[in-house]
Parts: structure tokens; C-alpha cells; sequence
């Protein structure tokens, strides 16, 4: 999907256009590997969370690639204050990775 210039939590973010794309009601796993920083900003894959996580089944997964980064630290950050349902974890990879499960 294409990024686009978009409204998300009040605030003026490029992110993913997903609204033509044919998304499943309920998703069991959720990779979040984009978009890169250097195109978004710090913090730029926070929309996901309000854009995909609605859908996301009891006992289905976020993958949350690149966890390390400073950048990044900011949407899980986020996405952990705003999403206290789901639970997270820390696994350890080259770049880190954050497991959310719901």
C-alpha cells in the first residue's frame, strides 16, 4: 500500500492507505517491518496500532521488527501506554523484536 498523507489520534502522519485494500475482519498475526524512519519520523509506525489492531483476534500476535531502535522505542512506547490490553515482551534478535498479543 501506497504511504499517504493521513489523519490518525488527531495528528497529520504518513502511514500505509489501506482503505481499498480487502483486509480480513479479524487478524491472527500482524508484522509491523515499515515504514522506515527516515521517510516518517521517530515514532512513525504508531499508526498501526489504530489503523490494524482493532482487527487483531484474542490470541493473535504483533511482530514489532527493529525494537532497538531509538525510533522505534517511541511507537512501542506508545502503543504499550494506549493499548494496555495487550501484553508485550521482548525477544532478542539482531534489531529487537516486541511481541504484543492480545
Amino acid at each position: 500500500a501506497p504511504l499517504t498523507w493521513q489523519e490518525i489520534d488527531g495528528e497529520r502522519v504518513q502511514w500505509y492507505d489501506v482503505a481499498d485494500l480487502p483486509l480480513p475482519q479479524s487478524l491472527d498475526l500482524i508484522t509491523v517491518d515499515g515504514p522506515p524512519e527516515p521517510i516518517v519520523g521517530p515514532g512513525g509506525r504508531y499508526p498501526v496500532a489504530p489503523t490494524l489492531f482493532p482487527r487483531l483476534a484474542a490470541g493473535g500476535f504483533v511482530m514489532f521488527d527493529d525494537a532497538n531502535r531509538p525510533g522505534e522505542r517511541k511507537s512501542i512506547d506508545r502503543i504499550s501506554e494506549k493499548f494496555g490490553d495487550l501484553k508485550s515482551s521482548e525477544e532478542f534478535t539482531e534489531k529487537g523484536l516486541t511481541l504484543f498479543c492480545r
